[in-house]
């Protein structure tokens, strides 16, 4: 979590906000397509106590 502090921490953070948007919603969505793309018998045997 990030809190802006001053004219120049705003300033920052109202430039890069867009960036970060498309940057972070691509990986959010690439994680949940290579999670989908895990094979069931896979996904049980790498998960804790599997």
């Amino acid at each position: 979590m990030f809190h802006p502090h001053g004219l120049l921490g705003h300033a920052y953070w109202w430039s890069v906000s867009p960036f970060h948007a498309v940057v972070f919603g691509g990986m959010a969505r690439n994680i949940a397509l290579a999670a989908a793309r895990v094979p069931d018998s896979l996904a049980r045997e790498s998960a804790p106590g599997g």
